[in-house]
């Protein structure tokens, strides 16, 4: 459902060590048409995940919480290199996801 569809959408920036270079131009092509306002340049999103995806085990340590690769980018200094990557991760970190399918009152 939508926990599925949000994955779905960013499998390029949760999971782009699994990806082959034809699927990762996809997988970001479509995270950019769905966020336009966010991503000025379509194509630089997958030229900073491709040159993520070639230093991530040596600079990140194979790093797979979003939200912790996110922190370390910025430690090493290095967001204005991964600028693209940096919002997806933000804006994946920052959705509002409800898992449960019917919501409860419990005040009275």
């Amino acid at each position: 459902a939508s926990c599925e569809k949000i994955c779905n959408l960013f499998v390029s920036v949760l999971g782009f060590m699994d990806l082959d270079n034809e699927e990762l131009k996809l997988k970001t092509a479509n995270l950019v048409a769905y966020y336009p306002s966010d991503f000025a340049d379509p194509e630089a999103l997958f030229e900073e995940t491709l040159h993520m995806k070639n230093v991530f085990v040596t600079v990140f340590q194979s790093e797979k919480d979003p939200l912790k690769l996110l922190n370390s980018i910025y430690e090493k200094n290095l967001q204005p290199i991964f600028l693209n990557l940096c919002t997806a991760i933000r804006l994946f970190c920052t959705i509002p996801v409800t898992v449960l399918t019917a919501e409860r009152s419990f005040s009275r």
